[in-house]
């Protein structure tokens, strides 16, 4: 359903918020920037979404707290 899509090499100067160090694995390990932060990631799990091809189950809650530790 996702494969990685490799990014052309960055050029100068770089976009705002481009990190060298981070590295983005639905870009095939591009740098820039990382996956938590990938627009293109995003749009993609989105639109898998809006296809129903991935589903969220709701559980029950069990009414049930748990206090934090």
């Amino acid at each position: 359903m996702v494969e990685p899509i490799p990014l052309p090499p960055a050029k100068q100067p770089y976009p705002p918020g481009f990190d060298m160090n981070a590295r983005c694995d639905y870009h095939a390990g591009s740098p820039g920037h990382r996956i938590e932060d990938c627009r293109a990631f995003k749009l993609k799990v989105q639109e898998l979404i809006d296809l129903q091809l991935i589903l969220f189950k709701k559980e029950p809650h069990s009414g049930v707290v748990t206090p934090a530790p």
